[in-house]
């Protein structure tokens, strides 16, 4: 049983990376032929800055969840929480550092680029995280058409901007199109519960942010 959902998860994940690479590819060459190169120059910083900030703060904590036994309703409003909280510092931080970037390397165009941008990791931390119980079971299937869906949406947003006004806000508009829309899509019969509800939560970081235990330490 377990093997049979393993392997239709495979393919199911395998189909949807070639559709999403088909995907790509039919975008790569519009926005090509709609865009100059400088476009693709002047995007490809600014999204190399934001990719390397975001992954220095990831917080893996779609993995823990994972492998968690059986998590609670406690330990998705705890990831929620600091997804949320990395989000936010991420977001400030871009924006904080977009001048001294857009400074360093002499292109101005950066500055209000990376200010756009910055929406993304805020986007993207909105997420719902009860969505990783489909991972958590072996079911690929909603996360794959979310993520097509997502992608199809880039698309055609990023397209119809770039016919209306062929620049690289284009390419910033479809990146953010896709967090917004990948982020809404999978928000469904997610309350927010209490913010400050941090459980027995264990993370890769070393610590356990449990206040009973904080409490025991203290009085010891």
């Amino acid at each position: 049983m377990v093997a049979k959902k393993i392997a239709r998860g495979i393919s199911v994940m395998m189909a949807g990376q070639l559709l999403g690479n088909i995907i790509g590819l039919v975008s790569t060459l519009v926005m090509a032929a709609l865009l100059i190169p400088e476009d693709f120059g002047v995007f490809a910083l600014a999204t190399s800055f934001v990719t390397i900030i975001s992954a220095m703060f990831d917080l893996q904590t779609s993995s823990v969840l994972i492998q968690m036994p059986d998590p609670k309703k406690q330990d998705f409003d705890t990831v929620f929480t600091l997804n949320l909280l990395r989000g936010v510092i991420l977001c400030l931080g871009v924006c904080a550092l977009a001048w001294p970037i857009s400074a360093y390397v002499g292109d101005e165009r950066l500055l209000p680029l990376l200010l756009l941008l910055s929406l993304q990791p805020l986007l993207l931390a909105l997420r719902n995280p009860y969505f990783e119980r489909y991972a958590k079971d072996l079911s690929f299937g909603p996360t794959t058409l979310l993520d097509l869906a997502a992608k199809i949406l880039s698309f055609l947003g990023a397209v119809g901007y770039a016919i209306i006004n062929p620049s690289y806000w284009a390419l910033a508009c479809g990146v953010l199109i896709s967090a917004f829309a990948g982020t809404l899509m999978n928000f469904r019969d997610y309350r927010l519960g209490r913010f400050d509800t941090f459980s027995h939560f264990q993370f890769g970081l070393g610590f356990q942010p449990c206040s009973n235990r904080c409490e025991t330490s203290l009085v010891a």
